[in-house]
Parts: C-alpha cells; sequence; structure tokens
C-alpha cells in the first residue's frame, strides 16, 4: 500500500479520483475464477502449474474478502466421462448458486492441447471436439444473464486459432473478451505468468479498458513467444511482435531458409542482404512496410520500444 501511496503523488487529481474510482468498484465486485486442465497422471503438470500461477494472482487480491471469490478448477482425463459429467454439475451448480444474490464477473480458463492439423481441442487423451463443442459442455447450465462481465482465456496451441478462428470470434456470444495463442508449442506457465497475469491485474482487478491492458501485457518477451489473438465484439485481433531488423511485418524474413542480414531501414521499406554463399543473383533485397490503416492495422512501439503490429484479421 505505501508503494500505492507513492505513485498517486506523482499524477494529476482527476487521474487520483480515477485510479481510487477503480480500486472501490474492484472492492465491491464478486468474481468467479473457473479453470479446466487436462491430467495427464504425471507428477509435473505444467498445465495444472499454469492454474496455480492464475489461482494465486487471484487469492493474493481476495485477501479479506474471500466471501466475494469463488474459485474452482476441474482436471479431467475425459470431459466426456460419467465422473466428469459430474464434477462438471457440480461446478455449474456452484456458480448458479453464488451469482443467485448478486451479479459477479467470471473468468474461464482452458488449458489443453490442441490438434495442429485441424485445430480440434483435446478432451481426452485422444479425442477432440469444437471449440463450439466443448464450451456447450462445460458451460450448460450457467447463467450468464446474472454475470456482468466474462473473459475467457485458451491457453492451448496454436492450430486452434489457425483453423478455428471463427469459433474464437463466435465465444463473444458468452465472454466479453476471449484469447488465445498461435505458437506451435505453447508455454502455458510462461503465458500465464507474463500475459494472463497481467491482463488480470489491470483490466480486472485495475478496471482498465482491454486496450490498455493489452498494451501492458504486449511485451517483447510474451510476443517473442507467441502472438496473441483477442476476441473483442465479435472481431479478431491479432497482435503480432514486429521489429524492422528481424520481422517488420510481422513475419520471420527468410533467404535461402536463412536469416537475412539487416542493412538499413526507411519509412517505407526494410534492406536486407541474404548470407547464404551459394545464394544466386542480387543478394540485396527490400521489404516494403506495412503501414497503418484506419480501424485495420495499427503499428505501436516506436521510440525506442518494442514494435509491435495490432490487426484484424
Amino acid at each position: 500500500m505505501g508503494y500505492r501511496r507513492v505513485s498517486l503523488i506523482l499524477i494529476p487529481g482527476f487521474a487520483q479520483s480515477a485510479i481510487l474510482e477503480r480500486e472501490r468498484v474492484f472492492r465491491s465486485s464478486y468474481l468467479v475464477l473457473f479453470q479446466l486442465y487436462s491430467e495427464d497422471g504425471a507428477g509435473f503438470n505444467a498445465l495444472r502449474a499454469s492454474c496455480d500461477i492464475i489461482e494465486n494472482v487471484f487469492f493474493s487480491r481476495f485477501i479479506g474478502r474471500e466471501h466475494a471469490l469463488l474459485a474452482l478448477r476441474y482436471g479431467f482425463r475425459h470431459l466426456g466421462s460419467r465422473e466428469a459429467l459430474k464434477e462438471l454439475t457440480k461446478c455449474i451448480m456452484r456458480i448458479n448458486e453464488f451469482t443467485r444474490a448478486r451479479e459477479v464477473e467470471f473468468i474461464l480458463t482452458i488449458n489443453t492441447h490442441a490438434d495442429p492439423a485441424t485445430g480440434g481441442v483435446f478432451y481426452a487423451p485422444l479425442s477432440v471436439a469444437t471449440l463450439d463443442a466443448l464450451l456447450d459442455h462445460v458451460c450448460d447450465g450457467i447463467q450468464f444473464s446474472r454475470i456482468s462481465r466474462s473473459m475467457l482465456f485458451l491457453l492451448c496451441c496454436g492450430g486452434l486459432v489457425q483453423h478455428n478462428s471463427a469459433e474464437i470470434k463466435a465465444t463473444n456470444d458468452r465472454f466479453n473478451v476471449t484469447f488465445a495463442f498461435d505458437a506451435p508449442s505453447l508455454d502455458p506457465i510462461f503465458i500465464s505468468n507474463h500475459f494472463v497475469t497481467v491482463i488480470l491485474e489491470f483490466s480486472v482487478f485495475g478496471r482498465e479498458e482491454i486496450w490498455w491492458s493489452l498494451n501492458r501485457s504486449a511485451s517483447s518477451e510474451v510476443l517473442s513467444h507467441t502472438a496473441v489473438y483477442a476476441a473483442i465484439e465479435g472481431k479478431m485481433f491479432r497482435i503480432r511482435s514486429a521489429p524492422k531488423r528481424r520481422r517488420p511485418n510481422g513475419e520471420d524474413i527468410r533467404c535461402c531458409e536463412q536469416v537475412p542480414k539487416y542493412v538499413k531501414c526507411s519509412d517505407t521499406q526494410v534492406t536486407f542482404r541474404c548470407v547464404c554463399p551459394g545464394h544466386q543473383g542480387a543478394r540485396t533485397f527490400c521489404i516494403p512496410l506495412l503501414l497503418p490503416e484506419k480501424d485495420r492495422r495499427w503499428i505501436l512501439g516506436e521510440m525506442g520500444h518494442s514494435r509491435y503490429m495490432i490487426d484484424i484479421v
């Protein structure tokens, strides 16, 4: 709390009031955290550890207000089994009981694997389902009319967004915001620690607009591991790392299957030189820069900061 008082002194009075108002709103809010993860029976489960990180953030923010938080989790081996159906029914009953007397906010995380070939979500070791079917199964019975704001984190590998972006956009029928990732082998612990917790801290607990929280969470560390996809109001936004020296338009630059040498850049293009000894023809080539496009593409992070690109896909 001491640090917060110091920081308030450094900002204008109207901003102090806004921060205090956001703090007041959070202090009067009730939240449900529901986490599902694939349980493989191993001694260490990265998916379970990812849930631990997120859950502990919630516990730390609700010290002294434990009554205002309902944190549930279920590690599944087969979501279609009788045992899983029984556990899901218990969880949904507790969620509906918690929301009966008040409006709540709802955070759902799904931590499992996705088929790289089809984008299907694994609900059992050898079985996949569409995202629509999985959410229908998991959320069946939850009374969303009593939920004031909701957020979904899909901590799955990149096959999901590559093949099923339309299904992710369709989740906005239930959730205000949905996040997904395109890394071929997503590190759930890293993403939970460096991305999910930032979104939670500033958008859920801090009451910032989601765009401000996305700006905070789009670090070079996160975007060097994966692009981030955010479904908001039925539109899919993609956030990609775009440093001019390596991937100026959000895509890796290769020549002769090697990383070329950066030469120079201007406001409109970047010049590279192929380093492959067997290259034939002119070694130097230029990549035209994608420019910002109103309501379609935004280039952010200039002025010595990490450069990244947001576009609608």
